[in-house]
């Protein structure tokens, strides 16, 4: 289910300057919600209906496509989500990326 993938360095096309600036100017705690929820999608993130996003979060600028919000969802302030990370191996001593999907469902809690 949660697949995990090596990846390349993706180039600074316009879309992914775009969406930076989208998730830099979503943090700001001047907008509420919903505002900041559409400002989310225009950055490339899934939100399928109503959810609350609160003030400072920060997504992955990375990879917000693959980063799907569902209805109904609550993201409080300060909280960080992340759909990549960096590893070392070893062997090569080279820093390789791993990307994987991230889904937010309403009432949702993993143990």
């Amino acid at each position: 289910m949660n697949e995990i993938k090596i990846i390349d360095h993706r180039p600074y096309t316009i879309r992914r300057v775009f969406s930076k600036l989208c998730m830099i100017i979503s943090r700001s705690a001047m907008f509420p919600s919903s505002v900041r929820t559409r400002i989310l999608k225009l950055g490339g993130i899934k939100i399928s209906g109503w959810c609350f996003v609160g003030a400072g979060v920060h997504f992955d600028e990375m990879r917000p496509d693959l980063i799907e919000i569902g209805e109904g969802s609550t993201i409080t302030g300060g909280s960080h989500i992340i759909s990549h990370f960096y590893g070392m191996l070893w062997m090569n001593l080279c820093l390789m990326r791993y990307i994987a999907l991230v889904i937010i469902l309403m009432n949702m809690m993993r143990i």
